[in-house]
């Protein structure tokens, strides 16, 4: 059952029938995700060597690109390779998105997190008890999940971001929602800040055995 699954192996006794929520879910753009080898594991060290290797090409090089010297070849971090790795939509993101918004009464907001921090694990806890009788709601637990497990931001690491709960509740604006946009914009930003504090760390470093050579003359 994608339960089991979309909570990378937890225990779950999830039920939801094969005819609505979880065909739904396979059919919408998350659904590929489900069949990737699991545990999912961010190899940290190949990013960092990777990171290690940024070169500057102030020619050709465009503003939301990253480019690393592997040995005599150049390769190329960018939307359009972020696109082909993910198959998200890359579009414009909506205005305003991030605005906080009214959560109506029948919001699964309302249903079960009214009175409480809704953190990732809360999620996750409601999410394992819910029934077959329950797939309009598992479906949209299953989103939130994708988006705050499989798809986690700084931000998003512990609790469930406010504009997302009235943005499941609208199937269509969900289903076309630019996560791609979102995603990369949010990767990228981490990604050249990581890359920035290694070349400051590089910077001291150098800076610290220059200051050893002056004592030594």
């Amino acid at each position: 059952m994608y339960g089991d699954q979309l909570l990378w192996n937890q225990k779950s006794n999830i039920s939801i029938s094969p005819a609505n929520a979880t065909v739904l879910f396979r059919k919408g753009h998350f659904g590929k995700y489900l069949d990737l080898v699991q545990p999912f594991k961010v190899h940290g060290m190949l990013i960092y060597n990777l990171l290690k290797r940024e070169i500057i090409l102030p020619k050709c090089q465009k503003a939301d690109e990253i480019w690393f010297g592997l040995g005599k070849d150049q390769a190329r971090f960018g939307r359009e390779e972020f696109c082909l790795c993910s198959g998200l939509n890359m579009g414009t993101l909506p205005e305003c998105f991030l605005e906080k918004k009214e959560v109506g009464e029948d919001y699964i907001w309302s249903r079960y997190f009214e009175d409480k921090r809704p953190t990732v694990e809360l999620l996750k806890a409601i999410f394992k008890e819910l029934t077959a009788t329950d797939g309009d709601d598992a479906l949209k637990m299953a989103y939130l999940l994708m988006v705050a497990q499989f798809f986690r931001t700084d931000e998003g690491r512990t609790s469930v971001l406010a504009w997302l709960w009235p943005l499941v509740e609208d199937e269509k604006a969900f289903a076309h929602f630019s996560w791609g946009t979102y995603i990369f914009d949010v990767t990228f930003s981490w990604l050249k800040n990581a890359a920035e504090k290694h070349v400051k760390k590089l910077r001291g470093k150098d800076r610290r055995e220059e200051g050893r050579e002056e004592e030594k003359e």
